[in-house]
């Protein structure tokens, strides 16, 4: 345990035998340490909700915090909940995201959040939605998270949070209560029509949103680029170009030879595009982007098949 974490068990396990509350003197000399010292440590657990403080006179008398504590009220949730640090390693989780994962607290703790969240999504998207807190306090969106073969859609909210030790962290909800009507119900269509007609078809075939999280891939991946179906479901399909190269950041800047709309479907051309295959080999393809709009507007598909001979 560090120094920012002993100092409040210190102080908890120390008011803890006098009910009525210490000053900071007093609560100084019974943990042996620096007055002042003290004193940061109480005003940041008072912030935290975890101490109560009453002022006679000059004299500032602190106690422990009736309230319910913050970690009590989170196993309450229906939410997946999940508290990291500075550092943005897991400090805390809730049970349901407990449950969620099927790992332990012990397990887990300390760990980056890549690594615990890595088996259900892609954490490229994680990453980019805390890279953008830098300008605002809080963002949100919307993922699938592969568990069991299945898909479930979950709303994806971050808040910068003060941490009980005053430092910057961030906690993170995974809602699922998320109905993504019409949209979602599109693409779980789409998704088994193409394990049913397209899982021997020769070209390589992906399924994404607009983000590049691959949702569903055929087999034809394997021989054109060395990986399973299964090991590029939920990554982002930027994992088979060259570092700084992207499909989606092609589609969004314009970067394609045609364009054709017809009804709530796009359909574009990229005439080259590198792929970076498992062994290190770089093939060149076309890529035809189909772009599928939900009539409500609430979800955009992309269908790539790639292929060696444009046309």
């Amino acid at each position: 345990m560090n120094c920012a974490e002993a100092v409040p068990e210190k102080i908890t396990s120390l008011l803890r035998k006098y009910p009525r509350g210490l000053p900071v003197k007093e609560i100084a000399d019974g943990i042996n340490m620096n007055r002042m010292s003290v004193a940061r440590h109480l005003d940041v657990m008072r912030s935290a909700g975890r101490l109560d403080m009453i002022q006679f006179g000059h004299a500032k008398i602190y106690s422990l915090s009736n309230r319910i504590p913050l970690s009590e009220l989170l196993d309450y949730s229906s939410d997946c909940i999940i508290i990291l640090n500075q550092s943005k390693r897991l400090i805390y989780a809730n049970k349901n995201f407990l449950v969620f994962s099927g790992k332990k607290e012990t397990e887990i703790k300390g760990k980056c959040y890549t690594d615990v969240l890595g088996d259900f999504f892609d954490s490229e998207y994680l990453k980019s939605k805390i890279s953008g807190l830098a300008e605002g306090a809080e963002c949100s969106g919307k993922f699938i998270v592969a568990k069991k073969c299945t898909n479930d859609f979950y709303n994806l909210r971050i808040i910068k949070t003060v941490l009980p030790d005053g430092n910057q962290g961030y906690t993170v909800f995974f809602a699922d209560n998320y109905n993504p009507g019409t949209g979602s119900e599109d693409y779980l269509a789409l998704n088994r029509m193409y394990e049913n007609l397209l899982g021997l078809y020769e070209d390589p075939v992906f399924l994404m949103e607009n983000t590049g999280l691959i949702c569903y891939a055929n087999h034809s991946c394997r021989n054109a680029f060395g990986y399973m179906p299964e090991d590029l479901k939920m990554k982002n399909i930027s994992m088979l170009m060259p570092p700084g190269e992207s499909i989606i950041d092609r589609i969004d800047s314009g970067d394609f030879e045609k364009r054709r709309k017809i009804g709530n479907r796009e359909f574009l051309l990229l005439k080259s595009q590198r792929f970076i295959c498992k062994n290190g080999n770089s093939i060149n393809l076309s890529v035809f982007i189909d772009k599928i709009y939900s009539e409500s507007k609430k979800c955009r598909i992309y269908q790539a098949v790639c292929r060696k001979v444009a046309f």
